[in-house]
């Protein structure tokens, strides 16, 4: 014979969108780290990045088929992460980040280490995200975003 099923108890709490973690999300992952391995990936296997006709360093991005220059892109991901380390207190691996762009941008060689060290970076980073809220994450966004504007307007 069947019973019915008990009641559930278990109160419904309401949790606002923004307050989902981005672990949950992991196209918004990938469309961050993704550009960033496959510039890894590409230097590692061909030993050179995409680049233009004056010789910076370029990437495709696969969320909009757009060119962006590697450097800046790959510096911005490191001031982000860079505020999040003042915001949460805990040490990020920018480092590594920030000494491939360097080299990317003066066109100085980069070597199987730097792209091993900023390999495991992003390991470290991309875990590091997936605790992150979406407010939260979106924040960093928009403050590193008034950060490079301002240093464009005193430029």
């Amino acid at each position: 014979m069947s019973r019915a099923k008990p009641p559930r108890r278990k109160a419904y709490r309401h949790r606002p969108a923004g307050a989902r973690t981005l672990r949950t999300q992991p196209w918004k992952l990938r469309s961050v780290f993704q550009p960033l391995e496959d510039i890894l990936n590409q230097m590692e296997a061909t030993g050179f990045s995409d680049a233009d006709q004056r010789g910076t360093p370029i990437f495709q991005s696969m969320k909009d088929s757009c060119w962006y220059t590697s450097a800046p892109a790959i510096n911005g991901v490191a001031d982000a992460y860079a505020l999040h380390e003042k915001r949460s207190g805990r040490p990020m691996p920018t480092e590594p980040l920030r000494r491939v762009a360097n080299k990317l941008h003066y066109g100085s060689m980069v070597f199987a280490s730097d792209l091993a060290d900023m390999r495991a970076a992003l390991a470290t980073l991309r875990t590091e995200t997936m605790d992150m809220t979406e407010d939260y994450a979106h924040s960093l966004l928009q403050t590193v975003c008034i950060q490079v504007e301002l240093e464009r307007n005193a430029a």
